[in-house]
């Protein structure tokens, strides 16, 4: 699963520093939500929350419903939403 990390920002001016708890995702987490998107998209979803949801219900939902959403809103789930949020290595060399 994802590793969890804890960052402090400084809040408006004036207050106190924000905490912020980052989910930091490893290559073979992505793998992983990428076979599990293929075969069943909540389960996906699931996986990227670390248990249900709101999101993951929406996705069962969306899936009796009509196919193709559920896979739309999977891939917007596990991939898109929050890459504002994501940590991002620099290699010195």
């Amino acid at each position: 699963m994802a590793t969890t990390i804890e960052v402090q920002s400084q809040g408006p001016v004036g207050s106190a520093p924000v905490a912020h708890v980052v989910r930091v995702e490893s290559d073979t987490d992505r793998i992983i939500m990428v076979i599990l998107l293929i075969f069943f998209p909540p389960l996906a979803v699931m996986f990227k929350d670390g248990g249900c949801s709101k999101a993951a219900c929406l996705n069962i939902i969306l899936l009796f419903l009509l196919v193709f959403p559920a896979y739309c809103h999977a891939v917007y789930h596990c991939f898109i939403r929050d890459r504002k949020n994501e940590v991002r290595t620099q290699v010195l060399g």
